[in-house]
């Protein structure tokens, strides 16, 4: 109890991301499965005290079965889901696809990939490729809330309704699953595999990286706070970089990158679609040393026939580039090498506090 009330304070007390987003938040809602284990009932109501849901002010129910959220899922397209469990005992996990297990056999909480695979062990991420078997896989996944997504088409488009979200918390196992539901409250991961720590590395298709360049950015500056005028542009979370990315950079750069994530920012008016692809967000790739990251830099300016002075200094530098119409920052410091994609007005607030990116 008393390790479980530490923790409880540690996480509260972090200021930046998903919690302080959603701490006290009239609009977000546990949601874990009428047929969720007594397991995941814990982790659902250990993510309702941590985000002090009993606190909104209102008296709705946010913490709810499956059931009650599909039985009124138009009343639910207006809020935040937050859902525990799995395919097999959370309904709402029938949309996300997107890790299976290629085992059928396997006695797996996970989805199972046709029998006709010829691998026939491990699981399968839909963006980060094929992983051998270990206890405490988990999964973070944050996209549009499907119920939203659905009103405004069933409307033709005229339901007036926010940029609603689903964060979607399952793995293989219950350690799976709590790993997932510690990185996304720890470290404001919002979409990545959380590898277990005896996986040895040659054993995942994600370049053979190590375990700690998955599940945490550490060098990176979470409380980053852009302000333009009255606007502000603050720091929500990250997600790990998909395979299409590791092998994008590389073949853009010349030079492997040791781990790729998105770096994504919140505004006061987030767009529908904001959620669930790349805009307001910062592509952050991290080498082995800056001797690395300087010939990413070079080979990238080569490829892309930039015409940029680049520095070999380890400090931070911002670089404007620009090709057709299109315009971007490329920002380096030490190991590090980042692309921003933000809206017009941010890049050059964004050149003046390039430093402040990074630890």
């Amino acid at each position: 109890m008393k390790i479980f009330c530490y923790l409880l304070l540690t996480l509260m007390s972090l200021n930046a991301g998903f919690i302080e987003e959603f701490s006290k938040n009239s609009k977000v809602v546990v949601v874990y499965g009428k047929e969720a284990t007594d397991e995941e009932k814990d982790v659902a109501n250990y993510i309702f005290k941590v985000l002090e849901l009993d606190q909104t002010g209102d008296l709705y129910d946010h913490i709810i079965d499956d059931a009650y959220a599909l039985k009124h899922k138009y009343f639910y397209a207006k809020f935040h889901l937050i859902i525990i469990g799995t395919a097999k005992t959370n309904r709402l996990f029938s949309p996300l696809a997107d890790i299976q297990t290629w085992d059928p056999s396997r006695k797996s909480n996970l989805p199972a990939l046709s029998s006709k695979n010829h691998i026939q062990d491990g699981y399968f991420f839909a963006k980060y490729g094929h992983f051998k078997a270990a206890p405490g896989f988990g999964y973070v996944r944050h996209m549009l809330n499907p119920f939203t997504l659905e009103a405004f088409n069933l409307s033709n488009g005229t339901a007036k309704l926010g940029p609603m979200t689903a964060t979607y918390i399952t793995g293989a196992d219950i350690k799976g699953l709590k790993n997932a539901y510690t990185s996304l409250l720890d470290s404001n991961l919002l979409e990545g595999v959380i590898v277990p720590e005896s996986l040895p590395t040659e054993q995942t298709s994600r370049f053979q990286l190590g375990n700690a360049a998955l599940n945490y950015i550490d060098d990176i500056n979470t409380d980053l706070v852009l302000t333009e005028e009255e606007h502000e542009l603050k720091f929500f979370g990250w997600q790990q970089g998909s395979l299409a990315d590791y092998s994008g950079s590389y073949k853009l750069s010349g030079v492997q990158a040791k781990q790729i994530c998105h770096l994504k920012y919140a505004t006061q008016n987030p767009s529908l679609t904001t959620s669930d692809n790349h805009q307001n967000s910062i592509l952050a790739i991290r080498y082995k040393n800056p001797d690395e990251s300087l010939k990413a830099l070079e080979g990238i300016a080569k490829s892309l026939k930039l015409p940029i002075k680049i520095e070999a200094s380890p400090e931070a530098k911002a670089y404007r580039c620009a090709q057709v119409n299109a315009r971007w920052l490329l920002i380096r410091k030490g190991n590090w090498l980042m692309i921003e994609n933000l809206p017009m007005g941010w890049k050059e607030v964004l050149v003046k506090n390039a430093a402040k990116l990074f630890r």
